[in-house]
C-alpha cells in the first residue's frame, strides 16, 4: 500500500494527542495536578495535535471539502465512526477545560474527564479497525492491528507526559511503571503483528480466479500505472526494510526503555521518531489482494 504522508501524520500525531490525553486524566484522576496553568496547556496540547492529525487525514482525500460527507456513513464505516467520535470527544475536553480553567471542583468535571478519557479510547480503536476490517489486507486484517494503535498511542504519550512531569518538576511515582508496563504492551502487540505478517498464508493468483494449477498474467491490463496500482502496489526492497526495521525497533523501544526514567524529553522524541518509521513500514509492507489481477505472485 502507498504511505501517503498525510496518512502517517495523522495517525502518529492523532494517536499521540489521544494518548497523551488519557495519560493526563489518569494523573488527574488520582487526585494530582501540574503547577498552575499547565493542566489547561496540556490538555490544550493534547487537543493541538488532534486537530492537527486528523485535518491532514484530509488532505489525503481527493476532495477534501467532502469529508463532512463520511459522518452519515457510522452505521457502516469505521472511517465515519472515527470521525463521529472525534468529534465527539471535543466536548468533554472543552468541558475538563472549562473547569479547570474557573477552578471549579463540580461533580461533573470528573464525568468529563471520564468521558474524554473514554473517547480517546474510542477513537483509537476506530482508527485501528479502518485498517483491521479491510479483509483485502491480509497483513491488517487482524486484532493485532488494533493491540498496536492502542498500544503505540499509549506508550507515545505517556512519555509525553513524563517529559511533562520532568519539565514541571513533579515526580513520576507509580505512573513511571504504568508507562513501562504500556510500552511492554506495545512492543508485545508489535511482535504479536510482525509474527501474524511472517504466518499468514499468502493468496496468489490462481486463489485469485477460482482457477486451479498454475495462473500467470499473460498481458498487462494497462499500459501505464492506474490509481489502483500506484495507491495498492507500492513495493519496497526487502533490506531496505529490514535496515528500516532496526531503526523502528531502536528508536521506538531501545533509546526510550535506556531513557525514559531519567531524560523522557530524549525518550517522548526518540520514540516519535520510531512510530513515523513503525507507521510508514506499515503501510509501505501490506500488500493488496487486487494486486494479484496485475501480475503479483503473492498478496
Amino acid at each position: 500500500m502507498h504511505p501517503a504522508k498525510s496518512v502517517i501524520f495523522f495517525t502518529v500525531v492523532s494517536g499521540l494527542g489521544y494518548g497523551l490525553l488519557i495519560w493526563l486524566g489518569l494523573y488527574a484522576g488520582r487526585g494530582f495536578a501540574l503547577p498552575p496553568g499547565w493542566n489547561t496547556g496540556v490538555l490544550v496540547l493534547a487537543g493541538a495535535l488532534i486537530v492537527a492529525g486528523l485535518v491532514s487525514s484530509t488532505l489525503h482525500l481527493g476532495h477534501p471539502e467532502r469529508a463532512w460527507r463520511a459522518f452519515s456513513q457510522w452505521r457502516t464505516s469505521w472511517l465515519s465512526r472515527e470521525g463521529v467520535m472525534a468529534v465527539a470527544t471535543f466536548a468533554p475536553m472543552a468541558a475538563w477545560g472549562l473547569g479547570w480553567l474557573t477552578g471549579s471542583e463540580a461533580g461533573w468535571i470528573g464525568l468529563a474527564q471520564t468521558l474524554a478519557m473514554l473517547g480517546a479510547v474510542a477513537v483509537l480503536v476506530c482508527t485501528a479497525m479502518i485498517y483491521a476490517s479491510i479483509k483485502a489486507v491480509r497483513d491488517w486484517h487482524t486484532g493485532w492491528t488494533v493491540a498496536s494503535y492502542l498500544g503505540l498511542g499509549l506508550w507515545t504519550g505517556g512519555l509525553l507526559f513524563l517529559a511533562v512531569l520532568d519539565l514541571t518538576g513533579r515526580a513520576a511515582g507509580t505512573l513511571l511503571y504504568l508507562v513501562a508496563v504500556a510500552g511492554i504492551v506495545a512492543a508485545v502487540a508489535k511482535i504479536g503483528y510482525r509474527r501474524r505478517v511472517l504466518r499468514t498464508d499468502r493468496l496468489d493468483a490462481a486463489a485469485a480466479t477460482g482457477l486451479s494449477g498454475e495462473v500467470r498474467l499473460l498481458e498487462a491490463p494497462h499500459s501505464q500505472k492506474n490509481f489502483l496500482m500506484r495507491e495498492m502496489g507500492f513495493e519496497i526492497a526487502r533490506r531496505h526494510a529490514d535496515a528500516l526495521r532496526m531503526w523502528m525497533v531502536a528508536l521506538l523501544f531501545a533509546v526510550p526503555a535506556l531513557t525514559f526514567s531519567y531524560l523522557p524529553l530524549v525518550a517522548a522524541l526518540a520514540a516519535l521518531a520510531g512510530c513515523f518509521v513503525e507507521r510508514w513500514l506499515f503501510f509501505a509492507e501490506a500488500r493488496h489482494a487486487v494486486m494479484l489481477y496485475y501480475g503479483a505472485a503473492r498478496a
